[in-house]
């Protein structure tokens, strides 16, 4: 995942009352243009048209803001159009996380963007969403449980039919709108399998006790906040 270190309005300066033209985040887009944009929408759309601003002209790109822990996260989206995309930077850097604080600050440099703590909390099934895109970006992928053919062993050992669940998030025991919460790292355990002919490693899950969550670079923990009945360990 990408933490973003700053974040931005352009430009900065301009008459009062005016509403920036663009949100941006380490140095790229993450949203232009500002006007028209309705926050409430489900998903958002955060990169429109650049020359009507239409979210109906050409493709766009859109994501979920949801509240996770201190941050804001942009969440790969259920898009609804065959002209939806997911954001462009998710695929250079990363699902952006946005610390709350940085996030609140933007109201401040005049946008009209919803408060840290008026949005969504992040849920199982989005979480889902965030590993997938960053395995694929590591070059693998989480759905149907793809990996599992390629795993030749993992460290720490894990009970092949537990290893045949984890290697696909859907068919954890977990229902998908269960709230998610974050363990700190060092108490939890990695685990580290080994792919392919080659071993290529992959790290994508994490036990903290007797639960597991995912794991997602550079450090940050996912778990279910009540896995329920029949979750595993």
């Amino acid at each position: 995942m990408w933490i973003v270190s700053d974040i931005r309005v352009r430009p900065e300066e301009r008459p009062a009352g005016v509403e920036p033209v663009a949100i941006i985040a380490d140095g790229l887009t993450f949203c232009e243009p500002m006007w028209g944009i309705d926050w409430s929408n489900e998903p958002v759309c955060l990169i429109r048209c650049s020359e009507c601003g239409s979210s109906e002209c050409g493709p766009h790109q859109v994501a979920s803001l949801r509240r996770f822990v201190d941050f804001v996260v942009a969440v790969p989206a259920n898009r609804i159009a065959e002209h939806q995309a997911d954001p462009w930077f998710m695929r250079r850097l990363g699902v952006p996380l946005i610390r709350s604080t940085a996030w609140d600050a933007l109201r401040l440099q005049g946008t009209s963007t919803p408060k840290w703590s008026d949005l969504p909390p992040l849920r199982w099934q989005e979480a889902i969403a965030i590993a997938r895109i960053e395995a694929a970006r590591a070059g693998w992928t989480l759905d149907g449980g793809a990996i599992a053919s390629s795993i030749e062993f993992t460290v720490p050992w894990v009970d092949p039919e537990v290893l045949a669940v984890l290697s696909d998030p859907e068919t954890w025991p977990v229902p998908h709108d269960v709230l998610i919460e974050s363990c700190p790292l060092d108490t939890c355990e990695r685990l580290t399998m080994y792919l392919g002919k080659d071993f290529a490693q992959l790290q994508a899950f994490v036990r903290c006790g007797d639960r597991w969550g995912l794991f997602l670079e550079p450090g940050i923990t996912m778990f279910p906040a009540n896995p329920g009945p029949g979750a595993f360990g």
